[in-house]
């Protein structure tokens, strides 16, 4: 399973990235019962809206998927990433459809940073230069579309969000995503 082939699948899809167990990620997230996931693809085509599943990238930090964003997109709201971060430090979220990609980030203070993947515009609130120059040093330069780097205009959506995502974060997606080692549930809204 990789970015494209979730893209293929299903659209769309959110990724948070947070350096907590993947109970944890998906407890905050509004999961009360995570259970093993034995068909990654399967559940999260069979399941309601709401069904979340997460699994460890590395041994201090899980990333969750969420593949139905039509009632909104749990792990990239803003007050979920914030009350995340404040419990466990820097969380990353992303988000994509045909219309719409962005990269959120929450620091354990709670401030949120965003960028449009799309136009290259930024909002919110940054105090760490590091962010700006890990965007700027892969083509995503302030300024908005005008100053992004050509080679990220003619990327698809998908790509320029991992290129983004895999900037800020250290994870690329598709370094993340794995078909085993999955865990997850619907969560209650």
């Amino acid at each position: 399973m990789d970015l494209h082939f979730i893209y293929r699948e299903f659209g769309m899809a959110a990724f948070t990235l947070a350096p907590t167990t993947p109970e944890d990620l998906l407890h905050h997230l509004g999961v009360a019962q995570a259970a093993a996931v034995s068909n990654i693809l399967s559940d999260l085509h069979d399941e309601e809206a709401g069904f979340l599943a997460a699994r460890a990238v590395s041994p201090n930090w899980s990333i969750a998927i969420e593949t139905n964003g039509e009632t909104g997109w749990i792990g990239c709201t803003s007050h979920l990433m914030q009350a995340l971060s404040e419990r466990c430090g820097t969380v990353h979220s992303t988000c994509f459809t045909d219309e719409d990609a962005r990269l959120l980030i929450a620091r354990d203070d709670g401030i949120l940073f965003g960028l449009d993947i799309h136009t290259g515009n930024r909002w919110g609130h940054s105090d760490d230069e590091a962010i700006d120059q890990q965007l700027a040093q892969v083509g995503f330069h302030p300024g908005g579309l005008r100053a992004m780097d050509p080679r990220l205009k003619d990327m698809r959506t998908i790509d320029r969000t991992d290129v983004a995502f895999a900037a800020v974060s250290g994870h690329t997606l598709n370094s993340c995503l794995g078909v085993t080692g999955w865990i997850g549930g619907v969560a209650q809204r």
